[in-house]
């Protein structure tokens, strides 16, 4: 009955580990899956600042405010997932917007998020934050007074800033379907591999349980022969059934003459050979006869 609650103790500790490693693999893998998802829409949105800037420099060049508002307000009707767009002046004053309504408002309700407090500049130019009740990426990028710019702006080293709120809405939606597919397949693998992880350890269990009862049988054997053959003779009978039973490359029998002597007989099916063994202080034979 203990050895039955051991071998059951052991099945169940394999089989409670196996699932804790499953469980754990899916949730670091939706997790960081999320982290590269959220990162990679980060840069596809500051990719997209970058490219409406160098559209809108051309304009700025012409000088015309009509043709650069009609272009921020076709951006904004074009992208999907462009909810915001408009450009401040060093006042924080909204001077162009995908929104006309947005024109000669102050804009520092929007730069709050970034700018903690006066005079602090933000950890970074791309933020994730909510707008309006929805998740979005705001990215911030300076217009500088460059050199083709000074025939108009002369002293000012940035002229400006330009701002856009990209939606996350298609991004989590991405994530959600992937994390739905990991935890299925997740889930598919736990309700799969743990049956069939209990027969394989039930097998396993099995064929140990056999082999030790069968030497228990044979060392019960040998103590009833012992008593009438000599040591040889039984010695010549336990290497032979070890070598049919475990099919042992290897095997050696001890016996105790004191406390801490020992007589060691081996056995090698290379030479099929009975020889006395030696015992050096430090062969590990002897370190695990002593335990």
């Amino acid at each position: 009955d203990m050895q039955a609650g051991w071998i059951h103790s052991l099945k169940r500790a394999i089989i409670f580990r196996t699932f804790l490693v499953l469980t754990v693999t899916v949730i670091a893998t939706m997790l960081l899956l999320r982290d590269r998802l959220i990162h990679e829409s980060k840069a596809d949105t500051e990719d997209l600042g970058n490219t409406i800037v160098l559209s809108l420099k051309n304009l700025m060049m012409e000088r015309s405010a009509t043709l650069m508002q009609e272009t921020l307000e076709t951006i904004g009707k074009g992208k999907s997932s462009l909810l915001k767009m408009f450009i401040v002046d060093t006042e924080g004053t909204v001077i162009y917007s995908s929104n006309k309504d947005d024109l000669g408002s102050s804009a520092k309700e929007s730069c709050a998020p970034c700018h903690i407090a006066p005079g602090v500049r933000p950890k970074d130019t791309t933020i994730l934050m909510k707008a309006n009740g929805l998740k979005v990426h705001r990215h911030m990028i300076k217009i500088r007074n460059e050199a083709e710019c000074q025939g108009c702006h002369f002293d000012e080293d940035v002229l400006g800033a330009l701002v856009i709120d990209r939606s996350m809405k298609g991004a989590y939606s991405l994530i959600a379907m992937i994390e739905l597919v990991i935890l299925g397949s997740g889930v598919f693998l736990i309700v799969v591999l743990v049956p069939f992880l209990s027969r394989k350890t039930d097998q396993y269990i099995s064929e140990i349980t056999a082999q030790s009862n069968e030497l228990t049988l044979l060392y019960m054997m040998m103590e009833k022969l012992s008593r009438s053959i000599d040591v040889d003779t039984l010695k010549r009978i336990v290497f032979d059934i070890v070598k049919n039973m475990l099919g042992a490359d290897r095997a050696y029998i001890v016996i105790s003459r004191t406390a801490d002597h020992f007589r060691v007989s081996e056995w090698r099916k290379s030479t099929g050979e009975i020889e006395r063994k030696r015992l050096d202080p430090e062969d590990p034979l002897l370190k695990a006869i002593k335990r």
